[in-house]
């Protein structure tokens, strides 16, 4: 699923501001204003026709590291389901992109590593340390910092 919406309304008194609760896994994950003008819904029930809402799967917390899950709506004063659970599929496209961005930035900090390393001659003590210790050989380790 690439960014996926799921756009919907809900039949309301036409006046009253509600919301909807989404549930992934069973979870609830965010709850969302129904404010959304909707045509067909004013024409149909009358007021200011503020009763649907969009909410992108793929932007909900977690939904990046799941390939699989199952995704409830629900209006959330009364409970009125708007959705019933249903099973989606994510793509793992995001979590494979951000992952090859880290690798990329953690080669370029290791090549920057590399390059300053024979011009940061090792202090005495400092064996096993980083390029970077070496090259901040003032800079207290962390086991060496005093408990907070």
């Amino acid at each position: 699923m690439r960014c996926a919406a799921v756009g919907s309304w809900i039949e309301t008194i036409p006046t009253a501001f509600l919301h909807v609760k989404i549930k992934l896994n069973g979870r609830t994950v965010t709850v969302v204003p129904a404010n959304e003008f909707r045509r067909d819904v004013q024409e149909l029930y009358g007021g200011e026709g503020r009763a649907g809402f969009t909410v992108r799967l793929d932007l909900l917390p977690d939904a990046q590291y799941l390939s699989r899950s199952t995704v409830e709506i629900a209006e959330l004063a009364r409970g009125t389901v708007v959705l019933p659970e249903h099973v989606v599929e994510f793509s793992p496209m995001p979590a494979i992109r951000a992952e090859a961005e880290i690798r990329d930035e953690l080669m370029r900090l290791r090549q920057l590593l590399d390059r300053l390393d024979p011009a940061f001659p090792s202090v005495p003590g400092s064996e096993g340390t980083t390029p970077l210790h070496r090259a901040c050989p003032r800079a207290p380790r962390l086991e060496d910092r005093p408990d907070p």
